[in-house]
């Protein structure tokens, strides 16, 4: 993610909205030190050394959500920072408050510039 809107690789190109449906979520957690990824956990249990995140609680170490994305084209994999996980969150309470499934809805992605990172949006497309 960038300010300006998603990034894809390997080309680098950056897009300013994904469509498509969710077809996984899991909570990673990653530790980066100096600019460089340090120890990623996918699973939020055990890092790549195998140390444990319960164990571990390094203080630099942040939670993240990891969510697959799928259109008729390609697979998409976004690590969302806590504010941009919330914003899923709040629109997966909005659809099951209408009897809805997340998985179920086509959604559109799109970018909020929040200076030195960008802010994931959540839509719900008919």
């Amino acid at each position: 993610m960038t300010p300006r809107g998603l990034r894809l690789l390997p080309t680098d190109e950056v897009v300013e909205a994904l469509e498509g449906h969710v077809i996984s979520m899991r909570p990673p957690r990653k530790l980066v030190l100096e600019g460089l990824l340090a120890w990623p956990s996918d699973a939020a249990v055990t890092a790549k050394d195998g140390k444990r995140c319960h164990d571990c609680l390094h203080p630099l170490c942040r939670p993240q959500f990891r969510l697959r994305l799928a259109d008729r084209h390609a697979h998409y994999v976004l690590d969302l920072a806590v504010t941009s996980a919330k914003n899923l969150v709040a629109l997966e309470e909005i659809l099951r408050a209408q009897g809805l499934r997340l998985m179920d809805a086509r959604l559109r992605l799109t970018v909020t510039d929040r200076g030195l990172c960008g802010e994931v949006a959540f839509e719900r497309l008919p």
